[in-house]
């Protein structure tokens, strides 16, 4: 069987008695975007947590790479595995530039300074989501985009080849939320990385993933290519609400249109 980037098997995972994943079986390609989808409460940001090692579930089991997540050293999954949760915390006098180079600790050993290739890599970080001039500025004097856009070089700092993202657009206007998964899909397509991410948008998630997974009611309710299972009659039914999807002239995938009330 080829190497998948993340297997479940049988997962279940509870919050405080709540059931946030049952039963779950699922194969996440590597080398792919993988949008997660699904009405909110349905599982896909437990899922994401999971996979990473940050909630362990209360049944079944995970594998990264190949590997049973257990058999990972904290350090060794986070060269392989970089993740943006859906809110992070820093101090607000932090820099843009010192909270970039936050991303590199895996890479760094004991207290010695800032190698070149760390340098490099933040300097690449910043200037992907363009926020080098800010690179100076506390992160308290950012706005809630600038912000988000400084978490995600925190995380490309990273270098990992394998990305999870809890809904990298959160807080983003329509502009910078394009840019973002622009970088998604340029990363991916010229580097190779893998990205997993959790998406609302379901016509982000059709322009830009090559793999969905579907979560309803803490279950998948489908995963495979993108066009496979978003599908008019799946959406309405997940969602409780009419779709169509409208082909428009000049674009290469279809319009996501719902129709509240049918």
């Amino acid at each position: 069987m080829a190497e998948a980037l993340t297997r479940l098997r049988n997962v279940t995972a509870r919050y405080d008695g709540v059931t946030a994943l049952e039963t779950v079986d699922l194969n996440l390609p590597k080398g792919l975007i993988t949008a997660f989808c699904g009405p909110n409460g349905s599982g896909k940001s437990t899922a994401l947590r999971v996979m990473r090692g940050l909630h362990v579930p209360s049944m079944g089991t995970v594998e990264v790479a190949g590997r049973p997540l257990g058999d990972w050293m904290p350090r060794e999954l986070a060269k392989s595995v970089a993740m943006l949760s859906q809110s992070p915390d820093a101090p607000p006098e932090l820099t843009v530039q010192d909270l970039v180079r936050l991303g590199r600790f895996a890479h760094q050993r004991g207290f010695r300074g800032q190698r070149a290739e760390d340098r490099i890599a933040c300097e690449r970080a910043l200037a992907a989501t363009e926020m080098t001039h800010l690179a100076e500025r506390p992160i308290g004097r950012l706005s809630g985009g600038q912000l988000q856009r400084a978490w995600i070089a925190m995380t490309i700092a990273q270098d990992a080849p394998n990305i999870f993202l809890d809904e990298p657009t959160n807080h983003l206007d329509v502009s910078h939320a394009f840019e973002v998964l622009e970088l998604v899909k340029r990363l991916n397509r010229s580097e190779g990385r893998s990205f997993v991410l959790v998406l609302h948008d379901l016509n982000m998630a059709m322009r830009y993933a090559d793999h969905i997974v579907l979560f309803d009611e803490a279950h998948v309710e489908a995963a495979g290519p993108t066009r496979t299972v978003l599908t008019e009659r799946r959406i309405s039914e997940v969602f409780g609400i009419g779709c169509k999807l409208i082909d428009i002239e000049g674009q290469d995938v279809p319009t996501v249109v719902l129709l509240p009330g049918q």
